[in-house]
């Protein structure tokens, strides 16, 4: 377990330091209903993958998005 003593809760930060991790307010439902633990799997997964990531301030049109990464993508193949 990791102590983040120095974070304001309910920060960006705060929340930052929470995605992709199991907390209490995850781990039930991750006990719970086959249902409830696939919702919760789905959201951590997503939330691994967003990691970094602030939805409303980093918003990118995904258009322009593959377009950046347009040149990245055709080195790696």
């Amino acid at each position: 377990m990791k102590r983040f003593d120095n974070i304001l809760q309910t920060s960006a930060e705060w929340f930052q330091l929470r995605k992709g991790s199991t907390t209490g307010t995850t781990l039930k439902d991750l006990m719970g209903t086959p249902a409830a633990r696939e919702a919760a799997i789905r959201d951590l997964m997503a939330e691994c993958l967003t990691i970094g990531v602030d939805a409303e301030m980093d918003y990118e049109n995904p258009m322009d998005r593959g377009t950046r990464l347009q040149p990245e993508a055709i080195k790696l193949l």
